[in-house]
């Protein structure tokens, strides 16, 4: 048996169908399925494996650490899924008065949403909306929009829309040289192209794990860098599975 017939027979789905819908949900591998069944069967049994639990999380992390060529599992984070790592990350954040944050139209709408909460809330003054151009956003658009003032740029390493990788390394380039941040919900990319957030100047990533991860729903995970770690503040939104450990 080859590798790619031992793949599909891992997911029994592809023995009756030909399936598309990863970018909506991917398909539950038998490891998964695996994986929860034996856990639930020992929480009925032997009460809740909380200790298991944990060595599961650390572990995760350190899989999901090097699947991005993070520098350490440490900078990862456990979250329940991706807007909630987003919001959680963006509840530590502190914004100077008058600031602005860069967005592309392209990105999932739940983080733009996030975004505009922070304005409602009078946390920045305004949120950018980039224009595109027949499916991408040009790299001249982001340098028009970001300026001294932008705190934090937004965008999604592959478009949800129209399936665009973007140049995540260039734009974090113009963002850092202006003295933001660039965060990117990679849910669209991780576990089908190869990332690496030291490389392409990422300072913050979510995602979630039941796309191209092939998980369940109700997990995720958030990176964010030395630099962007050490000027958090207290979270709004807390819980001991959004711990990072430095």
């Amino acid at each position: 048996m080859g590798w790619l017939e031992e793949l599909r027979d891992r997911i029994e789905i592809t023995r009756r169908k030909a399936y598309l819908d990863n970018a909506g949900a991917g398909p539950l591998t038998k490891d998964a399925v695996e994986a929860v069944t034996n856990f639930l069967n020992k929480w009925q049994v032997e009460g809740e494996p909380w200790e298991l639990a944990l060595d599961h999380i650390v572990e995760a992390k350190k899989v999901f650490a090097q699947l991005i060529d993070a520098p350490s599992w440490q900078n990862i984070a456990a979250v329940p899924s991706a807007t909630y790592g987003l919001n959680a990350l963006l509840s530590a954040m502190e914004f100077k008065p008058g600031s602005n944050v860069v967005v592309s139209p392209l990105n999932f709408p739940t983080g733009i949403f996030s975004f505009h909460a922070l304005k409602s809330r009078g946390l920045i003054k305004e949120v950018r909306v980039a224009r595109s151009v027949n499916g991408y956003v040009p790299l001249e658009e982001y340098e028009r929009l970001i300026d001294d003032n932008t705190a934090v740029v937004f965008v999604d390493y592959v478009s949800w829309i129209t399936g665009y990788k973007e140049r995540i390394r260039e734009i974090a380039e113009i963002a850092h040289a202006r003295g933001a941040v660039l965060i990117s919900d990679a849910f669209h990319a991780v576990g089908v192209l190869p990332i690496d957030v030291i490389r392409d100047g990422v300072d913050a990533l979510i995602t979630g794990s039941y796309k191209w991860l092939l998980g369940p729903h109700g997990a995720g995970f958030v990176y964010v860098n030395d630099e962007l770690l050490g000027s958090l503040s207290r979270l709004y939104r807390v819980g001991w599975e959004l711990t990072i450990t430095r």
